[in-house]
């Protein structure tokens, strides 16, 4: 399966050379699990803002991974057992292996999975000017904004790797979406008072 994960251009230019490894960052409340990497089809822009660190590029960088090697995300598993709220002690206590199954969910409702770093390729990477990016895409990552607007996020991670820029996406492309998204509310009964 081709999937994305979002990074710096440096770190990419790194994981191309070197595959991933654990930089020991960690860019959320509760940490991740060790020797996991976050891939994703639509949040891969929104994770690597959340990887940059001042100064760095934005990057996408296109995996390859077998789905036999593929896990639940952690955000996803953890709602699905009825923990939306967790600490890293919660996770620690889940056996990822008794759920591993439930990947195709996690990518079907949340747009994002995990799998262990040993059985992720990294195939390329495009870099972008990220300054911009958050008129884009600043989504909350839960299964009803993925509902709602997973569409679109795909639709953006698949145009920032394909080299579009922030300017030209917004310049160009936007419009399509927000034309949907009109057009969805246009369908809402009007209520009467």
């Amino acid at each position: 399966m081709k999937i994305y994960h979002g990074t710096t251009k440096e770190r990419a230019q790194s994981i191309l050379r070197e595959g991933f490894t654990t930089n020991g960052k960690a860019n959320w409340l509760v940490p991740s699990r060790k020797d996991f990497v976050y891939l994703s089809l639509a949040y891969a822009p929104f994770f690597s803002i959340s990887a940059d660190s001042p100064g760095e590029d934005h990057a996408i960088v296109l995996c390859e991974v077998d789905e036999e090697d593929l896990y639940p995300d952690d955000d996803f598993l953890m709602l699905a057992l009825g923990k939306p709220v967790y600490t890293i002690e919660d996770l620690a206590q889940v056996n990822f292996e008794d759920y591993k199954h439930a990947w195709t969910q996690s990518l079907d409702k949340l747009g994002s999975v995990s799998a262990r770093f040993d059985r992720v390729r990294a195939i390329d990477f495009t870099s972008y000017e990220g300054l911009r990016m958050l008129t884009l895409c600043d989504p909350v990552i839960a299964p009803i904004n993925y509902l709602l607007m997973g569409g679109y996020y795909r639709w953006l991670s698949d145009k920032l790797y394909a080299g579009n820029t922030t300017e030209d996406i917004l310049n160009n492309h936007v419009d399509k979406w927000s034309e949907q998204i009109v057009n969805y509310i246009n369908t809402f009964d009007k209520p009467e008072a």
